[in-house]
């Protein structure tokens, strides 16, 4: 997991090539001009999902996993916890499913703030 600010996003262009359009993505798309949803960046290889919502109680939150995606979480305007742990051992709550590339643990979580 890598933990940053916007500003240093280009640092991160070197890992990969989707990542590097992605990253490219954030920096062209004005986002304040396009609506929730999915936007296809090059097939199911690479798409931005653009979400508006309320955040939740923490209390009511577990931790996430894919296997198969990376996420890049860029947040527009707001704030919100981000809870991060190390794999090893969780509880899980809903199995990993293939087709959504998603799974949930339900333990504690440690949470960074900005």
């Amino acid at each position: 997991m890598i933990i940053d600010t916007f500003n240093n996003l280009s640092r991160y262009t070197g890992i990969n090539e989707r990542i590097a359009k992605a990253i490219t993505y954030l920096h062209t798309t004005d986002f304040s001009l396009i609506k929730a949803g999915k936007y296809i960046i090059e097939g199911e290889n690479l798409f931005a999902i653009v979400q508006e919502y309320e955040t939740l109680d923490v209390a009511n939150e577990q931790m996430e996993a894919h296997k198969k995606y990376i996420d890049i979480q860029y947040m527009i305007r707001g704030e919100e916890l981000i809870g991060l742990a190390l794999m090893k051992d969780q509880n899980i709550s809903k199995p990993y499913d293939e087709e959504t590339d998603f799974m949930l643990f339900n333990d504690e979580l440690l949470f960074l703030q900005n």
